[in-house]
C-alpha cells in the first residue's frame, strides 16, 4: 500500500504496520490512498476538511501529537451522521 502522509511516509515501520492493519479492507490488490486533508497545510480549516472528505468511504486518520502517533480507520463516510452526538460538559 502507498500512503501519502507527512507523518508516516518516511518511516518504513509505521507504513508496514498500517498496511498490515488495513490489509483486510484493502483486498489483495495494491491500494493507493489519496490524501483528502492535511490540517497544517490546510490551516486547520474545517470547512475545507468537510469539502474534501465528506462522503468518502474508507478513510484513515493519522495524527501526530509528539511523541505519539495514532489514528483510526472508518468505512462510514464523513458527514453522514446517522447517530446523535453525546458529550459531557
Amino acid at each position: 500500500m502507498i500512503f501519502n502522509s507527512a507523518i508516516i511516509s518516511n518511516n518504513a515501520f509505521y507504513s508496514a504496520e498500517l498496511a498490515s492493519l488495513l490489509a483486510p479492507v484493502g483486498g489483495q490488490m495494491e491500494s493507493k490512498w489519496k490524501l483528502c486533508y492535511n490540517a497544517i497545510a490546510n490551516n486547520w480549516d474545517l470547512r475545507l476538511f468537510h469539502k474534501n472528505c465528506d462522503n468518502k468511504n474508507h478513510t484513515v486518520t493519522i495524527i501526530e501529537r509528539k511523541p505519539y502517533i495514532f489514528g483510526g480507520y472508518t468505512d462510514i463516510p464523513w458527514g453522514n451522521y446517522q447517530f446523535p452526538f453525546i458529550y459531557l460538559q
